[in-house]
């Protein structure tokens, strides 16, 4: 293999590498936020307040009529 291509391969798993580090930290972020809606939710449900998590994400609004 000519130094050339060493220096190519070297490079393209240098990419891969961080191309997977960046995912791992991504999916880490996602879980540890799921973890904290979760937390949340359930400390207010304890609290006496019903509403859904995905509710409280989406900041849904209550249906008004006109």
């Amino acid at each position: 293999m000519t130094q050339r291509a060493s220096e190519s391969l070297v490079a393209v798993l240098i990419r891969i590498g961080l191309l997977l580090a960046l995912a791992i930290m991504l999916m880490a972020e996602n879980a540890q936020a799921q973890a904290h809606a979760l937390s949340s939710a359930a400390g207010q449900s304890r609290a006496g307040n019903h509403t859904s998590p995905l509710r409280q994400a989406t900041g849904a609004r209550s249906n008004l009529t006109a």
